[in-house]
């Protein structure tokens, strides 16, 4: 949110069993849940459908959706 605090968090335990339905590839590199996390294959493209429910009330709030990989390197974008 605009103060920096963080309102929901995906761990690799829940990535690993994140829901084959929520994924939605594109190309035939397939991004699939696996044993540690999600598997995101070189040239995978996908839309994931991710669950917010219980921070919905604050969606006036959220500013920003950061993804970290598993390497550390960060991709953030501003949400209008």
């Amino acid at each position: 949110n605009e103060k920096g605090d963080i309102l929901k968090t995906l761990d690799q335990t829940e990535l690993s069993k994140f829901s084959k339905e929520n994924i939605n590839n594109h190309y035939v590199a397939k991004v699939k849940n696996g044993k540690y996390s999600l598997i995101i294959p070189l040239g995978a493209k996908a839309d994931l459908t991710i669950k917010i429910d219980e921070i919905f009330a604050q969606k006036d709030e959220i500013h920003t959706l950061k993804l970290i990989d598993i390497s550390g390197i960060e991709w953030t974008a501003r949400i209008k």
